[in-house]
């Protein structure tokens, strides 16, 4: 199944597989997030504010480990 994920405010959009991560489609989108540890959520760098919650999985435990309840209840990760 695809799914849209759009990128604000530059407006960017990009369809991928559900299951991508949001840093693989900001890379496919041509979208630049800082991310130093590729990804691996070890650095803290690329937090991204989730429109829609509703579309991504649960928050994981690298997630959950580096971000407190108040944050992953607003839609960061």
């Amino acid at each position: 199944m695809k799914i849209d994920v759009g990128f604000q405010p530059i407006g960017k959009h990009v369809e991928v597989e559900a299951g991508t991560t949001v840093l693989s489609a900001a890379q496919e989108a041509g979208v630049c997030i800082s991310a130093i540890c590729g990804g691996a959520g070890s650095c803290d760098s690329c937090h991204v504010h989730l429109g829609d919650q509703e579309q991504v999985s649960k928050p994981n435990r690298t997630e959950t480990d580096a971000l407190d309840a108040d944050a992953l209840d607003a839609g960061i990760r």
